[in-house]
């Protein structure tokens, strides 16, 4: 009876959903909860973490940092978005253990993900099992659980459904009672002024979350949203649009004003397509949203030639499955109540997301026509991250469907589940259908051929053909246990029957994702602070030794690459391979620079000067200009899997300060030219991007190069030269660095494309180079007032509440 009395509470049965999400949650990521493993996969120990780190250490240190040494030449901390560094979820890392911090913000992300999709379509009067159906699928897509590699794109979709749901609650229908009075009345009747606050809240956090692009469609979708109201009602839901938009980009303006200024050094137009072109979907794909996908090779590898049919070339999400179930449930949405605005709106949307992330080639050119006729998708470049929206426009129609489908049951009408059952039987059919050609392999030749591809890829095909095949046959069984379950449902109680459908989607989607999931988690043993593995290595064994042992799988999995190195060195003990920090500056040492710089991994800077230099400059001109070191070189087509990255070691990278003779040219195209003239020495002269007609191009004389100070933000140097030369500084040129000499203003110049080049005249000189990021002190200012106007308009609405 105490039990019984427990259940059937009132508060229980209003948080059921909340709590059930959070034990799905404690389950499928138990190993993390109790310490067995962390989220450092891909981004997150290359990027994320050690951002963090030294943001928080800093912090704490009394000092606000506004520069990022660590990620290729130096980068903004505040320009670059991705860094997302005034997020909320940032705030953990002050409290807790920076393992712990990360895993608590991935998981929170996922909570709240599935939250915002359940009060929304709460709002959208489903019932609680419908909404939590819809939840679950977005929250638990393969998408979703991809980006726990990657934390700003998992931080902006747990924001999405937010701002659409605060902004669906500022929209009230509109009476003649409405019109009547001051103007403003008439623009925003009977506004929920809670309902624009969370609106505006949550586009906010959407921009402070990293993720530019999630911002865009989204106010493109607020905007859609606003304008499929009747016409009646158009005025005054692009008003409370407008309020909910303006106070957003105000409040998040200390991230998106440096960023508008970080950008303008940035390529667009045409090298934002190429990149595009490189990092869409892959039509191949398109199956895994049923199927769990197995695009490996047996070697672990990405079958890079497969997936460069049309120019795709990308496996960005690990995953994007969303099982058999769910579409079923969001296709029977679409034909059951598809005369509905928000149907038709949530099709658009998945939809034309679907189409966009497909990319630029000729026969698919959403994305090339965007660039053409919306400002700003030039600075995007990640098509396939629009697969996002896809999951959460089936998320969505899942859970409009599952009411449907569940308001037919209750009230005894059967044809609406057999029309449910009609799509879970075509799932399964198709993927048998498919199975078969890929079992006998003539029709998957047939369709290599006809999407002119080369002899590499038909090999790859036929090397994970197996994968393709168990996946096809899981997915086939995915759908044909739901069809044979759902027989019975007419015998069986209602309750029964919800409680059927919704296991059978909750099942059918943990059992597909769980596999990408496990791609994210790595072991704690295998945690460790910079300094570098290869800091360590170098401490205990010789350069021709690290040379020789260093061979990782670091993008793929940095618990394997330790496991290699523990096995070839049993006395090592336990490292993990983190970008190298700059070290003994101070002093005016040189030191091994990041190893990731040389391999091609700038994430933060991929669009600007440092990604063109890596790309345009011969491998020895930017690894000698730039003091690079070791790098570590991927190897195409390796023979042993254990020779897929080999490290490379060299001495004779020229000091990362130093006099150099610098040679005037007029433009970035003039330099790399230079550049790649045959036996050119970046050590000894680099170009320098000026029209001064009397800039020194001497080299120097009797050079002497003292450091005085080194910070991220401030470098002070002493140089002496018999002849005028050029102090070279091989960090990134960037917007917001000034220089003096002997306390005088001096210009600096992009120097060998993406570093810093400053003129000396003869003698000796006292240089001094400070950075403070462009449109921070006034982003500052008019966050403040954002977010003071979000506090005003919650405080309005709790006030309406009350009254």
């Amino acid at each position: 009876m105490f039990f019984k009395r427990i259940v059937h509470r009132e508060k229980f049965l209003a948080v059921w959903p909340a709590l059930l999400g959070i034990t799905l949650l404690c389950v499928f990521y138990w190993e993390v909860l109790i310490g067995k493993a962390g989220f450092l996969y891909r981004d997150m120990h290359l990027v994320h973490l050690p951002m963090r780190m030294n943001f928080i250490d800093r912090i704490l240190n009394g000092e606000f940092p506004e520069w990022y040494p660590f990620d290729g030449l130096g980068s903004s901390y505040v320009g670059n978005v991705v860094t997302a560094i005034f997020h909320p979820s940032v705030w953990l890392h002050l409290f807790l253990p920076h393992i712990v911090a990360l895993s608590f913000s991935v998981l929170l992300a996922h909570f709240f993900a599935g939250m915002g999709i359940y009060r929304l379509l709460r709002f959208w009067s489903c019932n609680q099992t419908a909404s939590f159906i819809g939840a679950t699928a977005y929250s638990g897509s393969g998408y979703l659980l991809s980006m726990g590699g990657n934390l700003p794109y998992l931080l902006a979709a747990s924001a999405i459904p937010w701002a659409i749901w605060g902004f669906e609650r500022s929209v009230k229908p509109r009476t003649e009672s409405d019109v009547s009075g001051d103007l403003w009345r008439g623009l925003v009747p009977r506004a929920s002024w809670s309902g624009l606050a969370l609106c505006a809240a949550a586009m906010a956090l959407l921009a402070l979350s990293g993720d530019p692009q999630a911002l865009y469609i989204t106010s493109l979708f607020l905007l859609a949203c606003a304008l499929a109201r009747p016409r009646a009602q158009w005025l005054s839901s692009l008003a409370r649009l407008g309020i909910a938009g303006v106070t957003a980009y105000l409040a998040s303006a200390i991230q998106l004003l440096p960023a508008l200024y970080a950008s303008g050094v940035r390529h667009g137009g045409d090298a934002a397509l190429r990149a595009a072109r490189s990092l869409s979907f892959n039509p191949l794909r398109i199956l895994e949203f049923w199927s769990p996908g197995p695009w490996m090779t047996t070697k672990g590898q990405v079958p890079s030639e497969l997936y460069s049919i049309q120019e795709f070339k990308s496996l960005w999400a690990s995953s994007i499955f969303l099982g058999a179930v769910v579409l079923s449930l969001a296709f029977f949405a679409i034909s059951q109540t598809g005369k509905r605005h928000k149907t038709r709106l949530l099709a658009a949307l998945g939809t034309g997301a679907l189409i966009v992330s497909l990319g630029c080639v000729t026969w698919t050119p959403g994305y090339a026509l965007l660039q053409n006729i919306l400002p700003g998708w030039s600075l995007l470049r990640y098509p396939e991250k629009n697969v996002v929206f896809v999951s959460l426009a089936v998320a969505l129609l899942a859970g409009l469907g599952a009411q449907r489908l569940f308001a037919s049951l209750q009230e005894r009408k059967w044809l609406p589940l057999q029309a449910f059952r009609n799509r879970l039987l075509l799932f399964a059919a198709f993927n048998i259908i498919l199975l078969a050609a890929f079992s006998t392999g003539s029709l998957r030749e047939g369709i290599l051929i006809l999407a002119g591809a080369q002899l590499k890829a038909h090999a790859e095909l036929r090397e994970i053909s197996p994968a393709i095949t168990a996946s096809l046959g899981s997915g086939s069984c995915f759908a044909l246990v739901a069809w044979i379950l759902t027989l019975p449902i007419r015998r069986l109680p209602y309750r029964v029957s919800e409680g059927l459908v919704c296991l059978l989607a909750i099942l059918s989607l943990v059992a597909g994702t769980y596999g990408p999931m496990r791609m994210n988690l790595v072991q704690p043993e295998f945690f460790v602070e910079p300094p570098t593995a290869v800091k360590i290595l170098r401490e205990k064994m010789g350069s021709q030794e690290l040379y020789e042992k260093l061979r990782l799988y670091s993008h793929y999995d940095p618990g394997e690459a330790v496991r290699r190195l523990k096995k070839s060195t049993p006395t090592l003990g336990t490292v993990n391979y983190y970008r190298q920090s700059v070290q003994n500056l101070s002093n005016g040492i040189n030191s091994l620079f990041q190893i990731e710089n040389a391999d091609g991994y700038l994430p933060l800077t991929a669009q600007g000067r440092q990604f063109t230099a890596f790309k345009e400059l011969p491998d020895l001109v930017y690894f000698h200009g730039f003091n690079v070191r070791a790098a570590q070189k991927l190897v195409d087509y390796p023979t042993d899997p254990e020779k897929t990255f080999e490290l490379l070691f060299d001495d004779r990278a020229g000091d990362r300060i130093r006099l150099v003779q610098g040679i005037p040219v007029t433009s970035l195209e003039e330099a790399i030219a230079l550049a790649n003239t045959p036996n050119f020495n970046s050590v000894t002269t680099i170009p320098v991007e000026t029209d001064e007609p009397d800039f020194p191009s001497q080299a120097p004389t009797n050079a002497q190069i003292e450091v005085l100070h080194y910070t991220p933000e401030k470098i002070s140097v002493r140089a002496s030269s018999e002849t005028p030369s050029t102090l070279f500084i091989a960090d990134a040129f960037a917007d917001g660095w000034s220089a003096t000499v002997n306390g005088e203003p001096a210009p600096i110049y992009p120097g060998l494309t993406a570093g810093r080049a400053i003129r000396v005249p003869v003698g000796t000189h006292d240089i001094q180079l400070i950075y403070k990021t462009p449109g921070l002190r006034g982003g500052m200012v008019l966050s403040a007032i954002g977010w003071i106007a979000i506090a005003v308009l919650a405080i309005q609405g709790r006030r309406k509440r009350i009254q």
